[in-house]
């Protein structure tokens, strides 16, 4: 499930955006009568709802390039500014997928 495609929002999209795509979508699929949309709709905005979880999101998602997760981070365009700290699970899961052999 690509969460972007799932809100509607581009990948590149800010936190304000992505929010409301999501309320947007809430509202049209309430649970009550979409369960299974509402469920898929919240699964995605709790991937890509700010910075850190779309930093999370990308880094568990790489293709590995052959690079650090933060050069290809930033080769992407993926962060502006200074990249929040990286919690040492997503180095481990680069490590275990990504590092040549």
């Amino acid at each position: 499930m690509n969460p972007y495609l799932v809100l509607g929002v581009s990948d590149n999209a800010n936190d304000q955006v992505i929010r409301q795509a999501y309320l947007r979508a809430i509202k049209e699929a309430p649970p009550e009568t979409h369960p299974a949309r509402f469920q898929m709709i919240n699964q995605a905005y709790e991937k890509i709802k700010d910075e850190t979880a779309r930093l999370r999101y990308y880094l568990l998602n790489l293709e590995c390039p052959g690079e650090s997760p933060l050069d290809a981070i930033i080769r992407n365009g993926r962060l502006q500014g200074p990249p929040p700290p990286l919690p040492l699970e997503f180095l481990q899961h680069f490590l275990r997928h990504c590092a040549p052999r």
